[in-house]
């Protein structure tokens, strides 16, 4: 679907950037604890819900 297609288009990228960002940077203690999935684990899940 087109509105699956444009979600990953909006959040995948800003997953990335986030977690291209804070991985080099200290965030926080645990950072596990916050990023607990890759971006193609993301993007897989968002393409089932817009089947």
């Amino acid at each position: 679907m087109a509105i699956g297609k444009d979600v990953v288009k909006l959040v995948v990228p800003s997953l990335v950037s986030f977690m291209n960002k804070y991985r080099e940077q200290e965030f926080g203690k645990n950072p596990q604890k916050y990023i607990k999935q890759s971006s193609d684990d993301v993007e897989r899940q968002l393409k089932a819900i817009y089947r």
